[in-house]
């Protein structure tokens, strides 16, 4: 019981923390010039939002296809697959930093608890191991004022982190066998991973490119610094946090705070929370499968 409240009162903590960050951010101009740049967006702009969100969220799918996959055991089940991530997308928002997403293992049929948990972890691990790298390799050019061996050295120490894993999958007798599906499927996530962020980026820039004006290059080397705000557990989805980070990355290069607030929320209302809203309709009609 005692762990339930603490739960629940880490929840409502964060939630406060969300609402204090996005006031804060609001309290510096006029929120309904945010809304206005939103609205006006032009179709075309609104047009590739919807399918590029499709594709980033089929790159997720089917990571979380392979990472069920790691599990020798595990028989595939598309339809299942499907309805588990899209069930996946809004468990995000009840737990900030992601941990409610491992709700989405009681709708897959596994070979185990544990094998389901493994999955989501695998999958978990990825993801923010790519928004790590990117952030690294971006802060090396962002933060100057750091030796440029010690920036170099931890790009490419973070970046080597999954061959680490793959080495360390084969020290023990009853992960060996996993180490060979390891192989098979993790560059296929890594690149499905690239790709996603690619994607973000791409949007981000169109999407400023519509309000005001960045290059392409500002745009590859700044976002990633912005997205790192979805890797600290502190709001919920990285609501809040992410739009911080947006207005003092992207302030200096000529981007007023209203352009760089509407931009984030426009991609967190395409990537999080129109999904989330799919992913809840399907997560009421669905029943929990039973797991060995």
């Amino acid at each position: 019981m005692k762990s339930i409240w603490f739960k629940i009162g880490t929840y409502f903590l964060k939630l406060g923390i969300t609402g204090l960050i996005l006031y804060l951010i609001f309290s510096r101009f006029d929120i309904r010039m945010v809304f206005s740049k939103i609205i006006s967006l032009p179709y075309w702009v609104l047009f590739f939002m919807i399918i590029s969100t499709v594709y980033k969220h089929f790159t997720q799918y089917k990571n979380w296809k392979y990472s069920l996959q790691m599990n020798p055991g595990y028989i595939k089940k598309r339809t299942q697959v499907l309805s588990s991530y899209l069930i996946g997308i809004p468990l995000r928002f009840l737990i900030p930093g992601g941990t409610a997403t491992y709700g989405k293992m009681f709708f897959v049929d596994n070979t185990s608890k544990l094998a389901s948990i493994v999955a989501v972890s695998s999958e978990k691990f990825f993801m923010t191991w790519m928004t790590y790298t990117f952030a690294v390799w971006a802060g090396a050019l962002y933060f100057e004022m750091f030796s440029p061996w010690l920036r170099l050295a931890l790009g490419i120490v973070v970046s080597l982190v999954p061959l680490g894993l793959y080495f360390a999958l084969g020290w023990h007798q009853r992960s060996k066998k996993v180490q060979a599906l390891y192989a098979a499927f993790a560059p296929k996530i890594a690149i499905f991973q690239v790709s996603y962020v690619f994607t973000t980026v791409l949007q981000i820039y169109i999407i400023i490119n519509a309000m005001g004006r960045i290059s392409f290059v500002d745009a590859a080397t700044k976002i990633p610094l912005v997205n790192f705000a979805n890797a600290i557990p502190i709001t919920i989805s990285g609501l809040g946090l992410r739009e911080y980070f947006a207005i003092h990355i992207l302030e200096p290069i000529g981007i007023s705070a209203e352009i760089a607030v509407s931009a984030m929320l426009t991609l967190f209302i395409f990537h999080d929370l129109i999904p989330a809203l799919i992913g809840s309709v399907i997560l009421l009609r669905t029943k929990k499968v039973n797991h060995v």
